[in-house]
């Protein structure tokens, strides 16, 4: 029997909490060498908890190093209460969605590289493959720069002037 990997991973985010989660598919970087965008999207479009949404969104920010928040505020198929607590999310935890020097440390030399076995250069190949695929941009990688990219897509987000996000209207 072959594994579902888009079921694999729809089910653990759904049921899981996220800290069981992120170090569950660290340990399977094969399994998101085959993970395509589209694999992504489909996920995102029927999740059915908003902390699903959080578990994907910082997963894939630490350590794939992509953007598919703008992929999911812009989505039609994600309900507009739903983009809401995920900007909220944003607003309040952009940190946490950043693999620090200590955690990346930590991870490649530290008690859980043991066990993780993390493999920076192999997250650097994930990271390149999401990458070919033109929907997908690499996000900034300075604390700084990053939080200026979440407080941007975050504000465009309400303001139609901006043309970066729709506008609220066109999800009622």
């Amino acid at each position: 029997m072959l594994l579902d990997i888009k079921e694999f991973i729809y089910v653990n985010i759904e049921l899981t909490n996220s800290l069981y989660v992120n170090q569950l598919f660290l340990c399977l970087p094969e399994i998101w060498q085959k993970v395509t965008v589209d694999d992504i999207v489909y996920l995102a479009d029927n999740f059915t908890k908003t902390t699903s949404y959080f578990t994907l969104i910082q997963f894939i920010c630490k350590y794939i190093q992509v953007d598919f928040i703008s992929y999911i505020l812009k989505s039609k198929n994600i309900r507009h209460e739903e983009k809401i607590k995920i900007k909220q999310y944003l607003k309040l935890q952009w940190n946490v969605l950043i693999l620090s020097d200590i955690e990346r440390e930590f991870l490649e030399t530290g008690f859980e590289n043991e066990y993780i076995q993390y493999n920076p250069e192999t997250w650097s190949y994930i990271r390149q493959l999401f990458l070919l695929d033109n929907r997908i941009s690499p996000l900034p990688g300075e604390t700084e720069d990053f939080r200026k990219f979440i407080e941007e897509l975050t504000n465009s987000f309400f303001n139609p002037s901006r043309q970066v996000l729709p506008t609220c209207l066109e999800y009622i």
